[in-house]
């Protein structure tokens, strides 16, 4: 089965993850993966010696975001709060734990699908009693509704 986004990923069910379609021909100068000519990544492991990776960083992002969605959308959720200074208590046991109950990593990255983990009270941060599954656009409604409450009609 193709991933729905990259179609360079496919789901090994004997290994029960995604993994990248790899030209058979290895190259150290491009990567592996069709229709991607970047150089593959260098990185030296711990005991000191060079590795070149089959794939480049691009492509095992991609690799690693499909297989993990719920750390990622965790991570970015983090991220954003971080750039945004709001207070961020959230831990990741409890949130892997909700999305598995809300499904909401199910639907990420699908346009107009997309479930976002919005706060109840935008008073206080991300916690997990103040944290709901919204729609994009039952968040954008919401969050219009809440820029007239608090516009000046004069």
């Amino acid at each position: 089965m193709r991933h729905p986004k990259h179609k360079s990923l496919y789901f090994d069910e004997f290994k029960n993850s995604w993994e990248i379609v790899a030209k058979k021909v290895r190259s150290t100068h491009c990567c592996s993966a069709p229709w991607c000519c970047t150089p593959p990544s260098c990185f030296y492991r711990p005991s000191g010696k060079l590795y070149i990776s089959q794939f480049c960083a691009k492509c095992r992002g991609r690799k690693w975001r499909a297989n993990n969605p719920i750390k990622y959308a965790y991570f970015g959720l983090k991220e954003s709060a971080r750039k945004r200074d709001i207070p961020f208590s959230l831990k990741f046991d409890e949130f892997k734990v909700w999305c598995e109950q809300t499904g909401c990593a199910a639907q990420k990255g699908i346009a107009r699908l997309t479930d976002h983990c919005d706060r109840i009270d935008d008073s206080k941060g991300y916690e997990i009693s103040n944290i709901q599954l919204l729609s994009e656009g039952e968040n954008v409604r919401k969050q219009r509704q809440i820029e007239q409450d608090n516009k000046d009609p004069f």
